[in-house]
């Protein structure tokens, strides 16, 4: 370091604790995070709650510990046209637009919210909720819903609980239910992909696979929107084909670039 400047101490501090969230530590106690960089606890969370309320961390609201936050996923976005798993995933993105000429749209989950990070629009001139930055709640929408039954159970045991009361505020042209939702998870488990007819936008219907880390957690949902008439008259059954195929061969390919860079 330069020795003529004069540095931030906390701002350091601050990115010494983002480091320690990788692959293999996921989440975080106040205490976990003392520990690990020999730091008062005082500190340690008056840096974590200034972090939480800038989105960069968020508590997991069961075990009461932090985890990386949208405003780092947002801020990331930037450099993911260059960098990551994008190279792997983009060109099955263009494949299945020029089949099928509809939008595709790439999603990475946020907490219990999940994040647009791609979207290829087709000349259909769809106007749709999932542009690239938008927040969408994890019940609301295949693409969204796509990640929703491969979570930890409590994490899931957690969202089905508010999920009345959340949807209403989220979606008041919904009127699903706790059960309906559930139904929903486990067609989704049964059959690999979900899909949604005007959950999120009004006559547009989706369909959404998951794609899997090589850890094989839920990492990124990959989906097809378009006009429920148009999408019908293509072929519900061939695109969650299409996508299924998809899904497989990414999630060995991200399992496969995540060896390599390690």
């Amino acid at each position: 370091m330069d020795s003529n400047i004069q540095y931030i101490n906390s701002i350091t501090k601050a990115f010494d604790i983002l480091r320690l969230f990788d692959d293999e530590t996921y989440e975080l106690g106040i205490r976990e995070i003392s520990a690990k960089l020999d730091m008062n606890k005082t500190t340690v969370y008056r840096i974590v709650k200034t972090l939480e309320i800038n989105n960069m961390l968020v508590q997991n609201p069961i075990n009461r510990k932090y985890y990386p936050g949208l405003s780092i996923l947002q801020m990331a976005h930037k450099m993911f046209k260059n960098y990551g798993d994008k190279d792997l995933i983009y060109p099955y993105m263009l494949e299945l637009q020029k089949e099928f000429n509809e939008d595709i749209v790439f999603s990475v989950l946020s907490g219990t919210n999940v994040v647009c990070i791609e979207r290829l629009e087709s000349d259909n001139g769809l106007i749709l909720s999932s542009r690239i930055g938008r927040v969408l709640p994890i019940t609301s929408g295949a693409t969204s819903k796509a990640f929703l039954p491969f979570l930890p159970e409590e994490t899931i045991s957690s969202i089905l609980d508010s999920f009345e009361t959340k949807d209403k505020l989220d979606n008041l042209h919904s009127k699903r239910t706790r059960q309906s939702l559930e139904a929903d998870i486990a067609l989704i488990r049964k059959k690999g992909y979900a899909i949604s007819y005007s959950e999120v936008d009004t006559g547009v219907c989706a369909i959404a696979v998951p794609i899997f880390d090589n850890y094989q957690r839920v990492a990124y949902s990959l989906g097809i929107c378009g006009t429920t008439h148009r999408m019908e008259s293509k072929g519900i059954e061939s695109m969650a084909n299409k996508l299924l195929e998809a899904s497989k061969i990414l999630s060995k390919g991200l399992e496969s670039l995540k060896t390599v860079q390690r």
